[in-house]
């Protein structure tokens, strides 16, 4: 997704990531960690690969993948965002 070589992310691994990933990487492991505490581990693989019309038929994958990790972080948040459900 990243378009780095293994290399490259055990060097990330030992000496950081490199800034210019930095907010890249953060916006989507924020994004994973609230998959990871609302969706059964299973769905995960399925819910990031589906086309949404509300992404333009795209997927999160799809937008992770043209860097678009903002995006990602947001429409997740809004999946689980609670505040959308009326009492």
């Amino acid at each position: 997704m990243f378009g780095v070589s293994r290399q490259a992310v055990a060097k990330w691994m030992s000496d950081g990531v490199p800034p210019d990933r930095q907010v890249h990487l953060a916006e989507l492991d924020s994004a994973t960690e609230l998959l990871e505490r609302y969706v059964r581990p299973e769905r995960i693989p399925a819910i990031v690969r589906r086309a949404a019309p509300a992404l333009s038929g795209k997927s999160l994958l799809d937008l992770a993948s043209q860097g678009q990790t903002a995006e990602v972080l947001e429409v997740v948040r809004e999946m689980f965002d609670l505040r959308r459900v009326q009492p």
